[in-house]
């Protein structure tokens, strides 16, 4: 619990210090590098993850890497971090920073499931019925899952929506096993 207070409380940071700089989407950009340098890079995981390295020397290197990559308010933003011994909680500050920003932009994320992906046109065609359900601009990622046998299953924050035949046929199991 007080761990996502001091996510929600770093996020809110950086996003606040972007938004007065007006320098969101260098910081949005900055937050894609790390994230996929986080997740590619094993050395720089151990880096930010290991309690034993001290806190001085996480910087130098963090600046050494990324000074001529990142804006100097992300830069300043990880340095807060290492001094604070925060490094660790990077990946959910960057996911609830990335919520704000989405929440600032009208921006709603989904996941769409089916067992052959959709082609462009089907995606567009979702994307517009559901930005118009929410009354937000939906961004969906797709993923493929062979186990729903035909139809898809959306998910947007809580809500689901399953119009898939696996889903159809459980239901319809059940209603025959209750009559029975």
């Amino acid at each position: 619990m007080i761990s996502s207070r001091v996510v929600k409380r770093y996020a809110k940071a950086l996003f606040e210090a972007g938004l007065e700089s007006e320098k969101l989407e260098y910081i949005d950009q900055d937050i894609e590098k790390l994230q996929l340098y986080y997740q590619e890079v094993e050395e720089f995981r151990n880096l930010i993850q290991s309690p034993t390295i001290q806190d001085q020397t996480k910087r130098k290197y963090f600046q050494t890497i990324f000074k001529d990559e990142i804006d100097t308010i992300t830069i300043s933003f990880m340095s807060l971090l290492f001094e604070k011994s925060r490094e660790h909680l990077l990946i959910e500050i960057l996911h609830a920073y990335q919520q704000l920003v989405d929440s600032h932009r009208g921006i709603v994320r989904g996941e769409v499931h089916s067992v052959v992906s959709l082609n462009e046109k089907e995606m567009k065609y979702l994307k517009d019925k559901l930005d118009k359900i929410t009354k937000k601009n939906v961004v969906l990622t797709q993923y493929e899952d062979k186990s729903l046998l035909g139809g898809i299953l959306v998910k947007i924050k809580d809500q689901v929506i399953d119009t898939s035949l696996k889903s159809q046929l459980e239901k319809l199991h059940q209603q025959l096993i209750e009559v029975s």
